[in-house]
């Protein structure tokens, strides 16, 4: 019985490492043959880090919570700057 534990668990352990090693061959695979396609590349909307520390990338606007006052005005738009 003893044999048969030690079989079975060499065998799950066996099983584990062979899915591990199948699945990151197979990452490996798709990134070398799509490393050229445009589709995968990251971004592409927004500027990154160096924009922004150059200056070129467009200021955000404001949310319009940023224009509430405090004391809870009936008109929210009245402390909006022009």
């Amino acid at each position: 019985m003893a044999v048969l534990l030690l079989a079975l668990k060499v065998l799950l352990i066996a099983f584990i490492v062979g899915g591990a090693v199948a699945l990151v061959v197979r990452a490996v695979r798709r990134s070398r043959a799509n490393r050229l396609d445009p589709r995968w590349k990251v971004g592409g909307t927004q500027p990154g880090y160096v924009a922004s520390a150059h200056g070129t990338m467009p200021n955000t606007p404001l949310p319009e919570w940023a224009y509430w006052d405090e004391d809870g005005d009936e008109h929210p738009d009245a402390g909006r700057a022009p």
